[in-house]
């Protein structure tokens, strides 16, 4: 059951109906089965799962499917594909399908109504999550960071399929980030130079330090970190694999009292969400400019393998460290059991 007809049930069983406008999904539909301009920009905005009933979700891969493969969506194409997959059927016969098309309302109009069922799929979507939500908080055996993180990734998901954002040109992204990034200066005139060269240092980006095992990861880190809090740069170290004792050593020994005030060390978390979730409580009560993840492949999240758990981590991290504006350092091995 898909999420269109869980929200469908969900909502019928308390006597509402869902967001949806299935006289708009006819007309695109038949828009794009008539006119040769309309497939390519309905596609554009609209994937299956924004239509509400379950025939046009059908219909429309199957146009996809005619149009991705001849360039065009003819009507006798799009017929013969359902009936290849056994589905013309389920979409109410040709009949139905032959008859969408007088709903056409022309290529001028498809990006309007495209729009219209946009919206009511992210209306669908926040419904769902957020009953989810719900459900899950009324079980006694529930994590509540776990529900919020959960939340939270559907409805960006659900934000970052709005048609209404329009794209932005490489001018626009480049003034746009400049004007917003901050570079970090950790005093090695050289190194700062290198560094932001390659994106690294800049809140907002991200910096990967790879070295074999015993090669000096923790070393390099050390020495851009000591520079950065010598510049009054606040910053928190996770280290997964010492002691508190060592990690202290280690990390922002060279530096005065005054300065080693800049540095937060974490050696007792090694959850991903965990790692993300005290960092955003360490950036709302002292500030935070920078973090070091000391080492990845230490980092446990949902994922099995280890080479996708490190894939998982340096991708959430990212995304994560970047919305909280602030520059991040992954210390990695240069390989895995063997592998690279």
């Amino acid at each position: 059951m898909n999420s269109n007809q869980l929200t469908a049930k969900l909502l019928e069983s308390k006597g509402r109906v869902p967001p949806q406008a299935v006289d708009i999904e006819e007309n695109i539909l038949g828009t794009i089965l008539l006119d040769p301009i309309a497939p390519e920009e309905a596609m554009m905005y609209l994937v299956s799962e924004d239509f509400y009933k379950p025939s046009h979700r059908l219909i429309f891969d199957a146009c996809k499917y005619v149009y991705d493969t001849s360039n065009s969506c003819d009507i006798i194409l799009v017929e013969n594909r359902l009936k290849d997959q056994h589905m013309l059927d389920s979409v109410g016969g040709s009949a139905y399908l032959y008859g969408l098309t007088n709903f056409a309302v022309g290529s001028s109009n498809l990006e309007y109504y495209a729009r219209i069922i946009k919206e009511k799929a992210i209306k669908r979507e926040i419904i769902l999550s957020c009953t989810n939500a719900i459900k899950e908080a009324y079980d006694p055996t529930s994590d509540h960071y776990d529900i919020l993180d959960k939340v939270k990734l559907r409805l960006e998901d659900a934000e970052h399929s709005n048609t209404d954002k329009e794209p932005k040109t490489a001018y626009e992204i480049n003034k746009e980030e400049s004007s917003i990034e901050e570079q970090l200066i950790t005093g090695d005139r050289l190194l700062d130079e290198d560094l932001f060269e390659h994106g690294g240092c800049r809140k907002k980006h991200n910096t990967l330090i790879l070295l074999e095992t015993k090669h000096g990861k923790t070393v390099v880190a050390d020495y851009i970190t000591s520079g950065l809090a010598r510049h009054g740069y606040k910053g928190c170290i996770f280290m997964l694999e010492s002691t508190k004792n060592k990690s202290a050593e280690k990390y922002g020994s060279v530096l005065s009292d005054q300065h080693q005030e800049n540095i937060r060390i974490v050696d007792d978390e090694y959850d991903m969400n965990t790692i993300i979730r005290t960092a955003q409580k360490l950036k709302k009560k002292h500030g935070l400019d920078f973090v070091v993840i000391d080492y990845l492949q230490l980092v446990t999240n949902t994922k099995k393998e280890r080479y996708a758990q490190v894939e998982e981590s340096v991708n959430t991290f990212t995304r994560e460290f970047k919305k909280m504006d602030v520059a991040l350092f992954m210390l990695s091995q240069a390989s895995i059991n063997g592998e690279r």
